[in-house]
């Protein structure tokens, strides 16, 4: 049967397309932060057992749910966010702020702010009146607080 002529066509295509494009920026935001992160938050053990958790509901799904192209562009888009879960990491690095795989570029921070709580330092930027918190547990207060500085100089930002 032509794929063209099925109902649901323009989803299996959506699918891969969204399968894709998240791969690729995960492939991106790897890189990015490998020669980029400096004070990195540690994952918890939980992230790469929904990874896996995921990977094995899209095997499952495509098995149990008709085995069709559907399935397969279904299972990639879950596959690619189960690759991003577990790739993806929240920090602080020369080319920016690393949150929930997102990277917010110091050149576009107006203001940045290190605090402690707990011991641990909380970098808490501004960018556009929009304030974001990162708490980088086991990171040192004074070299965050040093580093926020010097970016603070080199992108012409007000660091505290």
């Amino acid at each position: 049967m032509d794929l063209l002529a099925q109902k649901d066509s323009w989803l299996v295509y959506a699918l891969f397309a969204i399968g894709a494009v998240m791969l690729v920026y995960t492939l991106y935001l790897l890189v990015e932060q490998r020669r980029s992160l400096v004070f990195e938050v540690s994952r918890g053990p939980w992230t790469y057992v929904v990874s896996v958790g995921l990977i094995v509901f899209a095997v499952g799904y495509y098995f149990f749910a008709g085995q069709s192209l559907k399935e397969i562009a279904t299972g990639s888009v879950l596959f690619a966010f189960a690759i991003f879960m577990a790739a993806v990491r929240n920090g602080v690095g020369r080319t920016g702020v690393y949150i929930d795989g997102v990277r917010y570029a110091w050149s576009k921070v107006d203001a940045a702010r290190v605090a402690k709580d707990h011991g641990n330092p909380v970098v808490t930027f501004r960018i556009k009146d929009i304030e974001r918190p990162i708490r980088l547990p086991g990171c040192d207060v004074k070299e965050v607080s040093q580093f926020v500085s010097e970016m603070g100089k080199s992108y012409g930002f007000n660091a505290k």
